[in-house]
């Protein structure tokens, strides 16, 4: 795919290489008779932002017939962190929008600090707006809500999905975050662990993960000639991409430090040294694997790829593997798994190993478990003694995307064919606002 400009703010446009599935995703439902809402979800640095600019600034799904009206919404850009910031900064960037392509609408500018008084003003406006034929498609590019999220209150959940249901047919949302929107909703309101109040709302989920070779290939070419370096050779690609993967972040640092050593004596030994101590590159491989949410199960298995390198994919690891290459941390080839990059493998190995407390006292495993079931038991026999969230139960064990309610149902079946008496769980013990842990010698606490 050929890049393509990308109006970052006021700021000279970037350009978004490849995305070409996520794009086409994006366009579906965006571009249909009804815009629909979607999440899209990225770990850190993996390009979300850049492609949620872009889906901005193209108006990705654009109606042919009528005007249409995207604005943008990046939550860091937010100074304070409350409620009321929050829906002044959705009515005030629409405003600017409005004006930006002359579509401004007669009234007083807003004065209210009351957050529900704002939430009606902002949904008077996006009626107004295209009631009156100012446009027949308004599209809020939301980045970054994990920052977001903490400052609402459970009435602000509801007064967005009020705002969405309100004007469905020609409002939708576009909702980037690092974890669906689901999980983020049940790990700052545990109370809702019966049911979301937003997620359900987005029909679209689109995970964003790493570049395909050739379009980190191209990437490469294209920060090349930004650094008016000479066309790199199918051998020195070759090289960056087995180091840093086909992580677009990695990439711009990868080929900034290669420019620097090319023309040593020693260019990929000397490269591969500045990746290892560049404080930029371990940032980013340290969100990657401490990154909030990230399993015990999940950073075990990171290290078992960094110590024996690829592996087979075993069936009891598919959701878990899967998962994992969603996120952009694995790549599979052949039936193999393998990390991401060497790099990232070079990183882990040098960090402490994760220690797990030992129980001497294991209950056999029970005949008659669905495979749900044995997947529920394993998950909680490779975490005995942590208090697990719910939301993590479900990205492990059922996948993403699937309503939280279903952990409860699981854990309860699984209960009724292990514990000796399942109204008084001895294995299995629920932490109330938690989650659940497992303590087979029988020494929870609830």
């Amino acid at each position: 795919m050929n890049g393509i400009k990308v109006r970052v703010d006021n700021q000279p446009a970037a350009t978004l290489v490849g995305r070409r599935k996520e794009l086409e995703e994006l366009t579906k439902y965006l571009g249909s008779t009804s815009p629909k809402n979607v999440n899209v979800v990225g770990e850190p640095f993996i390009g979300l932002t850049s492609l949620l600019q872009y889906v901005y600034q193209e108006q990705v799904g654009r109606s042919n017939d009528g005007a249409s009206v995207y604005v943008w919404l990046p939550m860091v850009a937010l100074g304070r962190r409350d409620s009321t910031a929050f829906w002044s900064f959705l009515l005030n960037q629409l405003e600017q929008e409005m004006k930006r392509q002359n579509l401004s609408l007669p009234g007083d500018s807003f004065t209210s600090t009351d957050p529900s008084e704002l939430f009606h003003l902002l949904t008077a406006r996006i009626v107004e707006l295209h009631q009156t034929g100012r446009a027949d498609r308004i599209i809020f590019v939301i980045d970054n809500f994990e920052l977001a999220i903490p400052m609402l209150t459970p009435d602000d959940i509801t007064n967005l999905r009020g705002l969405i249901e309100t004007n469905q047919g020609y409002f939708a949302v576009v909702l980037g975050s690092s974890k669906g929107v689901g999980n983020l909703e049940f790990e700052h309101f545990p109370e809702w662990q019966h049911g979301s109040r937003l997620a359900h709302r987005f029909e679209g989920h689109i995970p964003v993960g790493l570049l395909s070779r050739d379009e980190a290939a191209q990437l490469l070419q294209q920060e090349n000639v930004y650094l008016e370096e000479s066309e790199l050779a199918a051998n020195e690609i070759n090289f960056l991409l087995t180091e840093v993967g086909h992580h677009p972040g990695l990439l711009k640092i990868a080929i900034q430090r290669f420019a620097e050593q090319r023309r040593s004596t020693i260019p990929y030994e000397a490269t591969r040294l500045d990746l290892d101590t560049d404080d930029r590159v371990s940032s980013i491989l340290r969100a990657l694997y401490d990154h909030k949410g990230r399993t015990l199960e999940e950073q075990r298995f990171l290290r078992l790829l960094a110590e024996q390198g690829a592996v087979p994919v075993e069936p009891q690891r598919a959701i878990l593997v899967e998962g994992l290459r969603k996120r952009g941390l694995v790549q599979l080839e052949d039936g193999q798994v393998s990390l991401f990059s060497q790099v990232f493998r070079r990183w882990i190995r040098t960090q402490t190993s994760i220690t797990q407390p030992v129980y001497e006292h294991k209950p056999p495993v029970p005949d008659g478990l669905t495979s749900v079931e044995e997947r529920l038991l394993k998950f909680f026999e490779a975490n005995v003694g942590r208090i697990i969230p719910a939301d993590e139960l479900l990205r492990n064990v059922w996948g993403d995307y699937r309503s939280v309610s279903v952990v409860e149902k699981g854990v309860n079946r699984l209960r009724s064919k292990i514990e000796p008496d399942p109204k008084q769980p001895s294995l299995i013990y629920t932490v109330t606002g938690r989650g659940y842990v497992y303590r087979p010698n029988g020494s929870g606490k609830r």
